[in-house]
C-alpha cells in the first residue's frame, strides 16, 4: 500500500533493463481493470515478442514514440505509451495509452504522466495528442478532460468488456494551431476509363508487379492518400494472419484494392479495419462497391461483427460512398493529418455487420 502522504513522483523514459518490472506492472494494471484492451498473455507492442527488452529499445529509438514510467514509493506506479504515426502525413499525431497501478490511482500519477507526455510531444514537434476511452471508464475520461482533451466522437461496439461490447470515446488535444487546412474536394473521375471486364478476387503474390503499378498510379492521381509517391516497383499485396487484400483486376492491371485487417487482440478480434482505394479512371463503375462487398463477405464468414474505416474530412466523394455503403460517421478527428503542407481532419467510420451483445 502507498503511504498516506503523497510521495514524490518521478517521470522518466522506460529502460530496456527494467522490462521485466515493466511487464509485471502492465499485467497488474490489465488485471485490475476491464477497460484496457488486453487479455492475460497479451502485451503492448513495445514490450512484447520473444525479446521484450529489444522491443522496448526499438520503440524508444523511434523519433516520435516513447514509453514513460512513473516511479513512486520505491517502485513503478504507472506507465504511458505514446505512439506517433509512421508516415509523414501522420507523424505529428501521437496516440496515448495510460495505465496506473491500482493502489496509486487518484494520487496524481496519471496527471504527472500526461503532463510529461504533452511536454515530450511538444519537444518532438507533434501537433496533436489523442486517445480512446471505453464509455464506462468515467474516471479516466474525467482525468483526460482536466488535461485539455475534448470529445471528438464515439465509436460503436469497438471494445469487448467481459461478454458485452461497449463503445469508445475519442478524445484529443491540439498542441498548436494547425495552420492552413484543406477545403472540401469533390474530385471528378479521370478520363481513360475503358477497362472492359473487371474481376474482383483475393490478391496473390503473383500480382506484385500490377499492385506496385497500382500504388504508383494512386499516389499520382489523388490528394487523399497518406503514402508518399512510389517508383512503381513490384509490391506484394498485404497478406498474413487476419489480413486479406481483394483486388479489382482488368487487362492485367489492378484498378482498386480493399485491404482488410482483423483486430489482433482478443478484445478487438470482432473488429476489422478496411482500407479501400480505387483508381480515378475506374470511378463510377461499381468497382468500389464490389470490393467492399467482397471485404464484407469475408468479414462475416470470419465472424467479424464490425468494420472500421476512415477518410479525410475534405474527401466529399469518399464520404458519400461510405454513407451509401452503410457506414456511420462516428468521429471527426481535427488536424489528424498533414497533406501537401495543409492540415486535414480524419472521419472515423463504422459499420456493424452482425448482432452482438452491446451496452
Amino acid at each position: 500500500m502507498p503511504p498516506s502522504s503523497p510521495p514524490a513522483v518521478v517521470i522518466r523514459p522506460a529502460r530496456p533493463a527494467e522490462v521485466t518490472a515493466l511487464r509485471a506492472l502492465v499485467a497488474a494494471v490489465d488485471a485490475s481493470t476491464p477497460y484496457l484492451p488486453r487479455e492475460p498473455g497479451e502485451w503492448p507492442v513495445w514490450c512484447g515478442g520473444s525479446d521484450p527488452a529489444a522491443a522496448l529499445a526499438r520503440f524508444q529509438a523511434r523519433p516520435n514514440a516513447v514509453v514513460l514510467v512513473a516511479e513512486a514509493g520505491g517502485g513503478l506506479a504507472g506507465w504511458l505509451g505514446a505512439t506517433g504515426g509512421g508516415l509523414p502525413a501522420t507523424r505529428g499525431t501521437i496516440t496515448l495509452a495510460l495505465g496506473v497501478a491500482e493502489g496509486w490511482r487518484g494520487r496524481g500519477v496519471g496527471s504527472a504522466l500526461l503532463t510529461a507526455a504533452r511536454r515530450w510531444a511538444e519537444s518532438v514537434g507533434a501537433w496533436r495528442l489523442d486517445l480512446s476511452v471505453v464509455t464506462g471508464n468515467t474516471g479516466a475520461a474525467a482525468l483526460y478532460r482536466r488535461h485539455g482533451f475534448h470529445h471528438e466522437g464515439t465509436l460503436r461496439a469497438t471494445a469487448r468488456v467481459a461478454v458485452m461490447m461497449q463503445d469508445e470515446h475519442i478524445l484529443a488535444r491540439l498542441l498548436r494551431d494547425p495552420g492552413p487546412v484543406w477545403e472540401p474536394v469533390d474530385a471528378p473521375p479521370a478520363p481513360g476509363g475503358s477497362w472492359g471486364t473487371v474481376t474482383v478476387r483475393p490478391a496473390e503474390p503473383a500480382d506484385a508487379a500490377a499492385y506496385g503499378r497500382f500504388r504508383h498510379a494512386m499516389a499520382r492521381e489523388t490528394p487523399f492518400l497518406l503514402h508518399p509517391p512510389t517508383d512503381g516497383a513490384p509490391c506484394p499485396p498485404p497478406a498474413g494472419p487476419g489480413i486479406v487484400t481483394f483486388a479489382a483486376i482488368s487487362q492485367g492491371e489492378v484498378l482498386g484494392a480493399a485491404v482488410v485487417v482483423r483486430g489482433t487482440l482478443a478484445r478487438t478480434h470482432h473488429d476489422a479495419a478496411v482500407r479501400l482505394s480505387v483508381r480515378r479512371t475506374a470511378w463510377g463503375n461499381g468497382v468500389g462497391q464490389r470490393l467492399l462487398a467482397a471485404a464484407t463477405a469475408w468479414a462475416q464468414a470470419e465472424g467479424v461483427m464490425r468494420l472500421s474505416a476512415w477518410t479525410p474530412v475534405h474527401n466529399r466523394r469518399g464520404r458519400r460512398f461510405a454513407a451509401a455503403a452503410g457506414f456511420a460517421e462516428e468521429a471527426v478527428c481535427t488536424a489528424a493529418l498533414r497533406l501537401g503542407g495543409r492540415a486535414a481532419g480524419r472521419v472515423l467510420l463504422g459499420a456493424l455487420t452482425g448482432a452482438m451483445p452491446h451496452q
